[in-house]
Parts: structure tokens; sequence; C-alpha cells
């Protein structure tokens, strides 16, 4: 089944809010560095395909992707400001 992009996006948003949440209750700070972000990233994403080819189905390594995404998102929310003409 297909989704739309806001459906997508929709997912994303939630999986933001539970990760704060949890880094919240865990009293740890959400707020890395650019490099820090990318090893999570790419952390996260051998999860997603360690996911995909240990189980059935692609419902485990779609979650998995969710996750990455999210971390993508973080990543851009604290950064990315030099994408919109600021400074790293």
């Amino acid at each position: 089944m297909s989704l739309t992009r806001k459906e997508v996006f929709n997912l994303i948003t939630e999986e933001r809010s539970r990760a704060q949440a949890i880094v919240r209750d865990l009293g740890y700070s959400e707020h890395h560095t650019i490099g820090e972000h990318l090893v999570l990233i790419e952390t996260y994403l051998r999860q997603t395909f360690d996911s995909y080819t240990h189980h059935t189905g692609n419902d485990e390594a779609l979650r998995e992707l969710v996750k990455t995404v999210a971390l993508g998102v973080r990543c851009l929310e604290q950064h990315g400001d030099v994408l919109k003409g600021g400074t790293a």
C-alpha cells in the first residue's frame, strides 16, 4: 500500500516526537554535531538493512527506516540553517 507524502511526513513527525520524549525522559542531550548525527544515521541504517534481511516481510525494515529518516530530520533541525543562508 502506498502512502501520501503527508502521511509519510506524519510518520516521521510522530517518530521525532517519540524519540524526543525518550531522550528527555532519560535525561540525555538531543543536540549532536553533524558528524555525530551521521554516525547515528549510519548505525540505524545498518539496523534497517539487518531488519530487511532477517525478518519476513518489509514491516520491520520500514519501521527502522522511519527512525533513520527522523534522525536526518533532527540533524537538519539543528544544523540546516546553513541551507537557508545561515552559517555552520
